[in-house]
């Protein structure tokens, strides 16, 4: 038998992100034995190799180190094409490209997931959410560790908050450990480093991106959207810039132009509501100034200011959910007849000519 048969078990059980007692599980043995064929200490029993190869999804060749590589490299040309489709928005092709990525490789959970996610935005349907619901539980019943659970979780949650499905969105939150303010690995991570050393400036400045995002959008943002009073909600919106601004000081906002942006469009809104087109003229004006400043990031860029001069933009890393530029995106928004108000004025048009 091939010596190396336990070796291919054991990776074949690490990329797929299954246990031993899992696979044990399937196989009807004992993890014992499984820890024995991957420490070379013993062999599977011929009768047993179908079955194991069936419980990766891999022929006996694979299972015996033949084709592997060929396979690998197949699986990461569809994992890298699906990312760099994301970054460009492209939802339709990045469907296409893992819908057949699962008819191939319909047992690899990179596979199973990605082509979850991409189905999810492409299909907006009770049977497409019930089929992705599916492949989510697949996923989480193979997979016991809880870093391999995150992500099949949180597209759980998505589709069961998407089909009303209130209360199983509730359960599935709850499965996630609970934020606590010391007790994270990012911070941990800090305290283990070298306060000196060049990974612990790295770990801090992640930590401030990460927290400056979600006090900016979530915690003050989220917030402001769901005011009623056009003045209150200008109010937080303004305090959400003004963390984007104390972060990215020196005005290179990297991927940040593209919620800047935002946050200028929808104070410019509220500013429309409330009959102040003088104030709605200025923030469209940043508006447009950060969607350009966002349409013209190159595929990366190094972020310079002080808190975070050691982190990078990387377009590859990010998902628009749209196609094409964000002006050209939101240009036809500025049809709408409430815009109507400020549609003669010449600042305004010189705005929309300048494009």
């Amino acid at each position: 038998m091939n010596l190396k048969v336990g070796a291919n078990i054991r990776e074949l059980r690490h990329r797929q992100g299954i246990t031993q007692e899992k696979l044990a599980e399937k196989l009807g043995t004992t993890s014992q034995a499984v820890s024995r064929w991957e420490s070379a200490v013993g062999y599977p029993d011929i009768e047993l190799l179908p079955h194991i190869a069936d419980a990766f999804g891999v022929s006996l060749d694979e299972l015996f180190g033949k084709d592997a590589r060929e396979k690998e490299a197949k699986i990461q040309y569809y994992l890298e094409e699906c990312q760099r489709l994301g970054s460009l928005g492209d939802d339709e092709k990045r469907f296409a490209l893992m819908r057949e990525a699962y008819e191939l490789f319909p047992l690899d959970h990179r596979i199973m997931l990605k082509y979850a996610w991409a189905k999810a935005p492409a299909e907006e349907s009770e049977e497409a959410y019930e089929s992705i619901v599916a492949i989510c539980n697949r996923v989480l019943d193979d997979n016991p560790a809880d870093e391999l659970r995150y992500d099949p979780l949180s597209l759980l949650g998505m589709m069961y908050r998407s089909m009303g499905k209130t209360e199983e969105a509730i359960a599935v939150a709850k499965r996630f450990p609970k934020m606590r303010s010391y007790e994270c690995q990012e911070l941990d991570l800090l305290f283990a480093y070298d306060s000196e050393s060049e990974e612990y400036t790295l770990q801090l400045q992640q930590i401030t991106e990460t927290c400056a995002e979600l006090f900016a959008s979530i915690c003050i943002g989220w917030q402001a959207r769901r005011r009623r009073d056009d003045r209150e909600k200008i109010r937080l919106l303004q305090k959400a810039l003004s963390v984007y601004e104390l972060v990215y000081d020196d005005g290179n906002f990297g991927f940040f132009h593209n919620c800047v942006a935002r946050l200028r469009w929808e104070m410019g809104d509220c500013y429309l509501k409330l009959g102040e087109p003088e104030k709605a003229i200025e923030c469209f004006k940043h508006f447009f100034a950060h969607a350009r400043a966002f349409d013209s990031l190159p595929a990366e860029q190094p972020y310079t200011a002080a808190l975070v001069n050691r982190l990078a933009y990387k377009k590859i890393h990010t998902l628009k959910g749209y196609q094409g530029t964000m002006l050209a995106y939101y240009l036809p928004k500025f049809e709408d007849e409430r815009y109507d108000i400020i549609r003669a004025d010449k600042r305004f048009r010189a705005l929309l000519v300048a494009l």
